[in-house]
């Protein structure tokens, strides 16, 4: 039987900025203000980080571990196991012509 991936190439860019910032925490759980605290993350632009983790958890990349309003989540476990393969999936570059 074939593993399922999940498709990150159609993720909007906020969201995969988060991942690629969850993708570098070192601990294995982390809270949604430090995904928003992250360098990458307020360069990027503001952003309401409870909407963009809500829609990770929703695709199935996160897992929330905790409630609450600043909560506490952690990458899915199938995921993390193919976090090299979605790191090199992220972030690829889109060609649009204009004319």
């Amino acid at each position: 039987m074939q593993e399922k991936t999940i498709d990150v190439y159609n993720l909007s860019s906020s969201q995969q900025v988060a991942l690629w910032v969850i993708f570098h925490f070192k601990e294995e759980s982390f809270f949604s203000s430090e995904v928003a605290q992250s360098k990458i993350f307020t360069d990027h632009g503001k952003k309401a980080i409870g909407g963009i983790l809500g829609s990770l958890y929703r695709n199935g990349f996160i897992e929330k571990v905790s409630g609450g309003r600043n909560k506490l989540w952690r990458l899915n476990a199938e995921i993390e196991k193919k976090k090299n393969y979605y790191l090199k999936e992220l972030f690829k570059v889109k060609t649009y012509w204009r004319q």
